[in-house]
Order: C-alpha cells, then structure tokens, then sequence
C-alpha cells in the first residue's frame, strides 16, 4: 500500500511514506535524503546519507575501503547540512567529533537507524531515489524509494 502523497496538485515531485521493510535498503542506496518525525513528540529531522566516495591514504593503504556512509543532518533554513558521523561497514553509527555526541539530531539518528523497522517514527522520502538522486514517479519507485533501473542493480 503506498502512502498518503503530499504536495501540492499536480506536484507530482512525490513525498512518501516507506514501509518498514524498505528503510534500510533506501538509507543504503547511496544518495538518501529522508525526514524522520517522531510519533509521539512530533519531532523531526531530515537527513542525508551518501555512499563515501573519498578514503585517506592510511585507509588505502590498509585496504579499508569498503562501502561506508557519511551522514547528514539538516541544519539550516538553505539546506545547509552539517556531517554527524558514518554508517561504517560492520552497520553501525559512528559519530563525528564536530557534533556533541548529546545533540538531539545525533541520538535520533542513533535510535532511528538501530529501530529502523520500528512503527514509533514516520519516515518519509523526498521523492527522489535513494541510489542515482533522480526524481520518482512510478507508484512502486515512489513506494519504495528506489527506481526501478537502481533496483534491478540491486
């Protein structure tokens, strides 16, 4: 079942709800921008969390260049994003020393991303694919966040 859409009419630039089961798949496309809002305080945020393209020399030469995800948090009224920490190879979050480890965005990330299947939150998508970035119109693309030539690469 896909999600209410918001938007305006005939906005079809789509923002939906995914499902549980889709979540994970999505935030590790590569190219995920998503808002997470709190069912019972209402609070959000919205992220942004991208496959790592970049390695220092000391991770090359030790052969630590496996997939890992910087993660962003939105800070500001420009989409200014600030870096909060990575998804490292293992799954777990790492956090950044640039960000106290106690600010709300960094412990709702914690939370969210270790209860990604939980129904406490609402994760919405911002309509563009978690892999390439572009924009999703098919109904099942707009369901589960990825487009349909990103998910045949699997």
């Amino acid at each position: 079942m896909i999600a209410p859409l918001l938007g305006v009419a005939g906005d079809y630039r789509a923002r939906a709800q995914l499902i549980p089961e889709y979540r994970r798949d999505f935030v590790l496309g590569g190219n995920a921008k998503f808002t997470v809002v709190s069912k019972t305080t209402f609070t959000r945020f919205t992220y942004h969390v991208k496959r790592r393209s970049t390695y220092t020399r000391r991770e090359m030469r030790e052969d630590k260049c496996e997939d890992m995800f910087t993660v962003h948090v939105l800070t500001g009224a420009d989409s200014t994003y600030t870096h909060l920490g990575f998804i490292v190879p293992e799954g777990a979050f790492k956090h950044t020393y640039r960000m106290r480890p106690d600010a709300p965005s960094m412990i709702a990330f914690a939370w969210v991303w270790k209860h990604l299947e939980s129904d406490q939150f609402e994760f919405w998508h911002a309509g563009s694919c978690g892999r390439c970035g572009r924009e999703l119109t098919d109904p099942e693309s707009i369901q589960r966040g990825i487009g349909p030539i990103c998910s045949e690469k699997g």
